[in-house]
């Protein structure tokens, strides 16, 4: 056995199982961090390799399934939508389209947040991004990782206007303040 000046071994065993007098709760948490790093690397790791689909090619990460994707976007997604909203606003249809489409990866100011996300674009460039998505081409930079946006072209320009009016809020009446010479 190898040991060292004062004849102690080198080597003291698998901490907490030879030596449990000498495991202590920096050796716990060192531990249970080591666990933590590696449970989440393979989570996002796992979590990347299948996107956009939750349940391969049929069903998307967004819970809609392949083939009923294409009749959403011929009859709407708030048609199946379990979230209620005022069908009169198209602030209230956009935040349903986003609690059933957008909610599941993204949050507005949490995780994977799109008020960062879009941060800086205006309405029109939000517009063109819901279009983006909508369209679902093959050489878009997002096919791969995101699934389609389906609905209607009203369900698109109501996400659009939701997302828009969460990144670039409208200033309150007399909240503009004027420079002093």
């Amino acid at each position: 056995m190898l040991t060292g000046a004062l004849n102690e071994p080198l080597i003291r065993g698998s901490l907490g199982y030879r030596n449990p007098v000498e495991f202590n709760t920096s050796h716990a948490i060192a531990i249970l961090m080591l666990a933590l790093v590696a449970t989440a690397a393979g989570e996002y790791s796992r979590e990347m390799l299948r996107k956009p689909f939750v349940i391969g090619r049929w069903m998307y990460s967004n819970g809609v399934r392949v083939p009923v994707a294409l009749k959403i976007d011929d009859q709407g997604y708030l048609v199946r939508s379990p979230w209620v909203y005022d069908a009169s606003s198209s602030y209230s249809r956009g935040e349903a389209v986003f609690r059933g489409e957008c909610a599941s990866c993204h949050t507005l100011n949490g995780y994977r947040p799109l008020v960062k996300l879009l941060a800086g674009r205006d309405a029109a460039n939000i517009a063109n991004f819901i279009t983006m998505l909508h369209e679902h081409k093959p050489d878009s930079p997002y096919y791969r990782f995101m699934p389609p946006m389906v609905g209607t072209r009203q369900d698109v320009q109501d996400l659009a206007n939701y997302l828009n009016a969460q990144v670039n809020p409208p200033r309150a009446a007399g909240s503009i303040l004027t420079a002093h010479k």
